[in-house]
């Protein structure tokens, strides 16, 4: 091998049918996939799955006995799960686990320091714990515990929000923590171990254990790039449209934040999710920066030519898509279940019409690609007639929205079924992650609760708006790809765009 660098398996499996790794491993013993990958820099098994659909890991787990992921590895630093599950839709731990019986996980972790769950459930929306445990028989590691277990859902956030502490449900999931949460979840279960519990008790136990909401997370920062005495506005011609816009553009150092180095430092004891750069917030009880809002800010930071500031959140976005595939409704772990109308490819296109800046463009394709391949595999739907997949809001949910615990259990008390209002508080979510939250569009007209929270029935509608926004991004990629001097992604951006556009018009 190390004299044959010329050997590529991907397209040698996608040009030659007759390639078949599996049978080659079957047949052939000294056919080692790990010291190739160890020996021959270009033997990437991510890549070979992405490119190469009759490359099946699964599959020759379950005919290959000496296809050993845990030994790949023990033995190989470049064969990485997790960023295989991050970059490789296809790579499926789920299915493996099921089928596979010689997967072991447990096995892999004791024995493979670079095997980290932790990492890969917080970094791949994909890979599900529970599901995995629930499955999977072999699948046995320790009960762990972390701050999405206060923050996302258990019995301590029911127990807050059920016992009205705060009229806003939003003012507990704020809340960081004094201690590690695993120190705290020990506490309370030795609290609701006693028996004794009322909301006297309640309250003083998030007293010690909690700060208040926002306490030590963000701190105010000045824009480096905002002129006071911007002078683009005195074009405008109508007088009071002048003087509205000069007003707004004072408004920018009093929304600008940026994450302290204590949330960086301590990140498991915040509901906040870190980001780097500064960041406009909305204001108000939100104190986070939200996805498809962010768009309309960086319009107007562009528009008081704040160029470093929008490039910057910009930035933030793509931050996120690298660490979570897609970019959250808002920078908060309780909005990890959902994302918000794809407005990225509109940011990026504004930043380069200001800017010209190619680099950061290319950069940004990156992130493009990512966030549509989330969609695609999370929010489409296909009948075999259509050119092309159509897209709608869809959230899987455990249990109520924490920011609106209540609000969401009261919605779903005309419901008797646990899987039904879990489907129900999905859609609520689903309707969140729309943008328009709430608006009758995702209600039924008809039943006893009909034209009400009760009736969302976000997932089985296919929004114009949010497939205009999909075709749309798709023109735009192509037309930022031939920008950056990339035809071939552009011709293929651009023949999905037309495909779907078909699909819309048919």
């Amino acid at each position: 091998m190390e004299a044959t660098l010329q050997l590529n398996p991907p397209s040698m499996m996608e040009q030659t049918p007759q390639f078949n790794v599996t049978s080659m491993m079957e047949q052939t013993p000294q056919f080692n996939v790990s010291s190739m990958m160890e020996q021959t820099p270009q033997f990437s098994v991510t890549s070979m799955m992405e490119q190469t659909p009759q490359f099946n890991v699964s599959s020759m787990m379950e005919q290959t006995p000496q296809f050993n992921v845990s030994s790949m590895m023990e033995q190989t630093p470049q064969f990485n799960v997790t960023s295989m599950m991050e970059q490789t839709p296809q790579f499926n731990v789920s299915s493996m686990m099921e089928q596979t019986p010689q997967l072991n996980l447990s096995s892999m972790m004791e024995q493979t320091p670079q095997f980290n769950v932790s990492s890969m459930m917080e970094q791949t929306p994909q890979f599900n714990l529970p599901l995995k445990m629930e499955a999977t028989q072999q699948f046995n590691v320790p009960k762990v515990r972390s701050f999405h277990n206060i923050y996302c859902g258990g019995p301590l956030l029911e127990a807050v929000q059920k016992a009205r502490l705060y009229a806003d449900c939003k003012h507990f999931v704020d809340m960081p923590l004094k201690s590690d949460a695993e120190v705290t979840l020990n506490k309370w279960d030795e609290l609701v171990a006693t028996g004794q519990m009322d909301n006297t008790i309640l309250q003083k136990f998030i007293d010690e254990n909690f700060d208040q909401p926002g306490v030590g997370e963000l701190e105010d920062v000045q824009p480096t790039d905002f002129n006071p005495e911007f002078e683009s506005y005195n074009a405008i011609a109508d007088p009071d449209y002048r003087a509205w816009a000069r007003e707004l553009h004072k408004k920018w150092p009093t929304l600008c934040r940026k994450v302290t180095q204590k949330v960086i430092d301590n990140p498991q004891k915040h509901s906040l999710i870190p980001l780097p750069n500064p960041f406009v917030v909305p204001g108000g009880r939100f104190r986070e920066m939200y996805y498809w809002d962010s768009f309309f800010t960086i319009k107007g930071l562009l528009a008081s030519g704040m160029i470093s500031t929008a490039r910057g959140m910009i930035a933030n976005m793509g931050d996120l898509i690298e660490k979570y595939g897609y970019v959250p409704n808002g920078n908060r772990v309780y909005y990890l279940n959902r994302s918000q109308p794809p407005l990225l490819a509109w940011c990026l296109s504004a930043y380069f019409k200001a800017t010209n800046d190619k680099e950061f463009i290319e950069r940004g394709l990156k992130w493009l690609e990512r966030e549509y391949q989330f969609f695609r595999l999370n929010r489409s739907f296909k009948l075999d007639a259509w050119p092309s997949p159509l897209f709608h809001y869809r959230v899987v949910a455990e249990g109520p929205r924490p920011e609106s615990f209540r609000e969401d259990v009261e919605c779903a008390e005309h419901l008797t079924n646990e899987e039904d209002k879990r489907r129900l508080w999905g859609d609520i979510a689903a309707a969140a992650e729309s943008g328009r939250d709430f608006s009758a569009r995702w209600f039924t007209s008809e039943g006893p609760v009909g034209g009400k929270m009760g009736s969302t029935r976000t997932s089985q509608i296919m929004p114009v708006d949010l497939n205009a926004i999909m075709c749309g991004n798709l023109r735009t990629m192509a037309e930022l790809y031939e920008v950056v001097g990339q035809p071939q992604p552009a011709v293929e951006c651009r023949a999905e765009y037309e495909a779907m556009r078909e699909c819309i018009y048919q």
